[in-house]
């Protein structure tokens, strides 16, 4: 590689993701599931009275609880199975994708990206919908133990000889959703760690702009690259830009606004899409998430999320 530079009251919706992942060498290639595994999707959506969703653009099965056999075979016939493969690529803005040698991407299913639907209808006019509290990406630790010494994205130096650490494809992961009101991206929180936080180990928040730390640092560092700045070799990380991204959903504006007018059927409709992905300029992209496990957990609202008032 050469260039590597890139809820309608309270009622609520939840649709929940568990991707498999497999994958092997330095920035990883992740594989979601094959067809054998597909039951192993883990996928429920359920709303409250007033709402309710479909999955796709045109589907005219609209559910307050989806069963999970749609959501598997929606994604399925998605092509999201057999062969799909994660990527590792980048995005500026949650909406178009490249590889890290900036080749526009534009097909999930071949380039390594998720990307389905979300079509709401409600027979109330003109509502707000949130993403709510209880959204998110999660996943199962994998015990990793470095094949070299390098930096993490925390700044903190990792050495084989510090044996097997924790981490999580989660704190490398993204997701995001459009409408036409707007584009919204999110990742974990900084330090994030599993359930908890961890100023060594814990997820590096990183804006719009890599950093050296972390997997830029391991790339050069498993190249035999040197990472001084005063004599830098490694790959070119300082003209990529990354998409911006939040970390809370509180206090947050609306993803969508359902319609003003009403279809023949009597409802308001309005459409989201859904993209995840693996940011590979993420600080936490190197090889310690093979074999990992991505969840992902999508919770709506009407009602804007506000952060309690501390005591």
């Amino acid at each position: 590689m050469n260039k590597m530079s890139k809820k309608l009251m309270v009622s609520i919706l939840t649709l929940t993701f568990a991707l498999l992942t497999l994958g092997t060498a330095t920035f990883a290639w992740f594989t979601l599931t094959d067809t054998a595994t597909i039951s192993q999707f883990d996928a429920t959506v359920m709303a409250g009275e007033g709402i309710e969703v479909s999955l796709g653009e045109d589907n005219p099965n609209f559910f307050t609880a989806v069963p999970s056999e749609v959501i598997n075979a929606f994604l399925q016939d998605a092509g999201f199975a057999g062969d799909f493969r994660m990527k590792h690529i980048t995005s500026a803005d949650g909406v178009h994708f490249t590889d890290l040698e900036e080749n526009e991407k534009n097909s999930p299913a071949d380039d390594g990206y998720i990307q389905f639907t979300l079509r709401f209808r409600s027979q109330q006019s003109g509502i707000n919908i949130y993403l709510a509290p209880g959204s998110g990406l999660s996943g199962a630790a994998v015990n990793w133990t470095a094949d070299t010494t390098f930096n993490n994205g925390q700044g903190k130096e990792v050495k084989p000889q510090d044996g097997s650490k924790l981490y999580y494809i989660a704190n490398a992961a993204r997701f995001s959703t459009t409408s036409t009101l707007r584009t919204l991206v999110y990742e974990l929180p900084d330090e994030a760690y599993g359930d908890t936080t961890d100023a060594d180990y814990g997820n590096t928040v990183l804006g719009t702009q890599p950093i050296l730390n972390g997997s830029v640092h391991y790339y050069n560092q498993k190249r035999g690259l040197s990472s001084d700045q005063s004599n830098y070799t490694g790959i070119n990380y300082e003209d990529a830009e990354t998409a911006q991204s939040v970390t809370t959903f509180f206090d947050q504006d609306p993803i969508l606004q359902l319609s003003t007018t009403a279809q023949p059927d009597g409802y308001y409709y309005g459409t989201v899409v859904v993209r995840i992905w693996i940011e590979g300029w993420d600080a936490d992209c190197f090889d310690a998430l093979y074999g990992a496990s991505l969840k992902i957990d999508l919770q709506f609202t009407a009602t804007q999320p506000t952060a309690p008032v501390q005591p």
